[in-house]
Order: structure tokens, then sequence, then C-alpha cells
């Protein structure tokens, strides 16, 4: 139909990117998705992303500050998101694979129009900050926003996580490079804010019984970056006592988005299951065992070891004069 139109030949094998829109994310993708698995000119190694908006709305807006190329843009999006931990990578292949093996998913990008650069909303005077696509408090700059995950069971969309929760995410499946967190509470001075580093994939540890029951244990190497409340953790002591409460509040966090997949959204994107295949003679014992019925009610546990490794250039706060 496009070569009635345009005077060149089109081809689609320079393709960079496949943005489904919210609608049609949450109707079903798989019958656009055959497709492109089939035909040679369509890669499997093409990244795909959902738009919380329609897509034509999304692209439309879409205006890269640094890049003129398409293909650059995307390509670096994917490779900053990769790094940064805000947001996943899932190619055609992924998505294809997750379809037919059993008891796992995937997540995808999310894009969304940032309602503050588009005048749509006016920025407020809360210092609370946003990790949710189309919601972050920023004037200028692209109209669009890329950050967090559209969570799929099957080749539905069921749920969407905030960067935050794809950082974590992305702790949980061992391929996060580099990532900024912030621990924030009611009283602002008691902030704090790490960059984490790569460390040794988790551990995950699944008993069949009932209920089932899900042990994981996530080394996590940090730096801190900021301390508002100004308390001197250079200690060894201290340092004990803040490695302590962060490792609880990642604990809490980690748990409650474990929960919030597993049993709320019934999906496995991980996945978890991979680590019960050992424990089945056969792929069909594997394929016919009742996965995601048994996480309706199974007991999760996670357990953080966070090491503080440096305190930035500054291991002490700054002193203001008496």
């Amino acid at each position: 139909m496009a070569s009635g139109s345009i005077e060149r030949n089109v081809t689609f094998s320079h393709l960079s990117l496949i943005l489904f829109g919210d609608d049609l994310a949450k109707q079903g993708i798989l019958k656009y998705v055959q497709p492109l698995i089939r035909y040679r000119e369509f890669r499997r190694t093409v990244p795909f992303a959902v738009a919380k908006t329609s897509a034509k709305d999304c692209i439309a807006q879409f205006a890269p500050m640094l890049d003129t190329s398409s293909a650059r843009v995307n390509d670096n999006i994917a490779v900053m998101t990769n790094r940064s931990g805000i947001g996943p990578v899932c190619r055609l292949h992924e998505f294809a694979t997750a379809i037919e093996n059993p008891h796992q998913d995937v997540v995808a990008p999310l894009y969304d129009i940032n309602k503050y650069v588009t005048k749509q909303a006016e920025l407020s005077d809360q210092s609370a900050v946003s990790y949710q696509a189309g919601q972050v408090e920023r004037t200028g700059g692209n109209p669009v926003d890329w950050m967090g995950a559209a969570v799929f069971r099957g080749d539905k969309v069921v749920d969407y996580l905030s960067g935050h929760d794809t950082i974590l995410l992305r702790l949980l499946e061992g391929g996060m490079n580099k990532a900024k967190i912030d621990f924030t509470s009611g009283d602002k001075s008691d902030d704090i804010g790490l960059a984490l580093h790569k460390e040794h994939a988790p551990r995950f540890s699944v008993t069949l019984s009932r209920p089932l029951q899900i042990r994981v244990h996530v080394p996590i190497d940090a730096d801190v970056v900021n301390i508002a409340s100004g308390k001197d953790y250079s200690g060894n002591a201290q340092r004990y006592e803040l490695e302590q409460m962060l490792d609880q509040k990642f604990n809490t966090q980690i748990e409650a988005l474990l929960h919030r997949l597993l049993v709320h959204d019934q999906v496995d994107v991980i996945p978890i299951s991979r680590y019960i295949r050992g424990q089945f003679l056969t792929y069909q014992q594997f394929d016919a065992y009742p996965w995601m019925q048994k996480m309706k009610d199974a007991k999760i546990t996670v357990e953080t070891d966070l090491h503080i490794r440096r305190f930035g250039v500054q291991n002490q706060p700054l002193r203001t004069k008496a």
C-alpha cells in the first residue's frame, strides 16, 4: 500500500522500534506480532514498546533533542535504559519466546506524553519526585517520556510499573549495570540517595510445598550520593546501622513488587519458574504444573545483602558554623 504513494522501494529491514498503543496492547498484540515474526524484513532483534496514549499521538509528538536519526535515537534509548535500570529492553524474539514457553511473561518499555511539557498540567511546588512516564515534572525537552514498564500476561498488558519499580525488577533479573535510586519518607530531611552498581545475580530458592515458598537473596553494591539529614554514617557502627535500615527498605519494596506481579497480576516476568525446571523429570510435567495457580497463596521472602562501598568524594557531611 505504501508503494502506491512513495516513489521509492519500501523496506522494513531497518526498522528500529515498534510501538503499540495502550488500547491495542490491552486487547492483545499476538495477531499483530505473528506477521512480524514470520516476514523476513522484520528482524527478531527489533525492540518494541508500549505507549500509554495512542501510538500515533506518541510518535507525532516525539521530538528528540540530540539526535536526528530515528534509528540512532531508539538505539540510544535502549542502551541508556538498560544501563540506568529505569526501563527494560524487550525485543520481538523475547516476546515470542515468552509466548511459546510455559510460565513465562515479559515487560516492555513504557512511553507517554509528558503532561507538564505539553502544558496539560502546571508544575507544582511539591518536592515529591514522580517516576511515572508522562508525570515527570520537568520543562522543555522532548515531550515524550520513556520510563517504567508495561507488564504483559500472555500478549495482553495488565499493569504498568514506574521507573522506581523497574529498577527493583532489574535487580531481581540480575541484568542491571548501574542505577540511581532514592528512598524518601514523609520528612524530606531523611531522604537517602544511592548509586547502585552491578553485583552477582540474585539467588532464588523455590519449594513446591503447600503453600509454595519463594526465597530470594539479592546482593546489592551501592555508593551513597545523598544523605539529606546530614548525619555522619562514615564510622563502622554507623555504616552498619545505615545498611540495616536500607536493607529493610529494599526488602519491603521488593517483596511488595513480587507480590504485585506474582499474586495480583498473575505474571512471571523474571521468570522465577526457570528455577523449578530441575524438579520435574520431563518437560511435559513442568508444562502441566499449575505455576500461576500456586502463586495465589505463595509465601514470598526477600533478603537483601547491601554493602555500602563508598560515600562519594566526601565521607562526612558538611558542618555549619556554630
